[in-house]
């Protein structure tokens, strides 16, 4: 795990901050290290308390920008915080973990190099966050094709008995509890804009990410 430079964006002092150079850019970055060759390009989002267990990303190299928030990145035994704005290069086969401790969700884009063909989306496609130090005992379960979901948009699905509402917002997709904490009315008939998801009964707001409600009449934040 290597820190390797700082987005355009990124003000020097932010750098500074992260004990990096204020260069090079993500783009001089995509030319330089990873060339002409084929891409995966996928977006994450970890959540406050959430992480990833340590796992590596097959004999794909990759380029990790971190878009907002703050995440806690160990690779073998070196912990470093990674801010926004900062941008990290993993080696093929290279273990890492990740664990968010602050108080905020954490965006990363993620960007792989495609040599060893599917491995590199399948990794992708794969990786979820889960609370730190939970076991591993969870399944996947089809919830339906992706196209049917427009952005800025909401469906409801039914997975093991389990109401769920599905939104996605702003490029991300997010899968929650199809039930306001406070109407106890299906989420999914509300409106999707911003960030957020509005429950059409009294209007109480809820942020995708973190699942809080943003005032009353809502006061309980629900799973996401």
């Amino acid at each position: 795990m290597r820190i390797v430079g700082v987005t355009r964006e990124s003000s020097a002092a932010a750098g500074q901050e992260s004990g990096v150079d204020s260069g090079p850019t993500v783009e001089v970055l995509l030319e330089d290290l990873l060339g002409d060759r084929q891409l995966t390009v996928t977006r994450v989002v970890v959540p406050p308390g959430y992480g990833m267990r340590e796992h590596d990303h097959g004999d794909a190299e990759a380029l990790i920008v971190a878009v907002s928030g703050e995440v806690v990145m160990t690779s073998g035994s070196r912990p470093a915080p990674i801010t926004a704005g900062v941008v990290v290069r993993l080696d093929r086969g290279e273990r890492v973990q990740l664990e968010n401790r602050s108080s905020e969700p954490f965006a990363m884009v993620m960007v792989f190099t495609s040599e060893a063909g599917s491995s590199a989306a399948d990794s992708a496609s794969t990786m979820r966050t889960e609370p730190t130090g939970a076991a591993d005992d969870s399944e996947w379960v089809l919830a339906g094709p992706e196209d049917q979901l427009g952005d800025e948009s909401a469906v409801h699905v039914d997975l093991g008995g389990h109401p769920v509402c599905i939104a996605r917002c702003g490029g991300a997709v997010y899968a929650m509890l199809d039930e306001c904490s406070h109407g106890q009315v299906e989420l999914s008939e509300g409106e999707v804009e911003g960030g957020y998801v509005e429950c059409w009964l009294h209007g109480s707001r809820f942020d995708l990410s973190p699942g809080r409600p943003t005032g009353p009449p809502a006061t309980r934040p629900f799973p996401v």
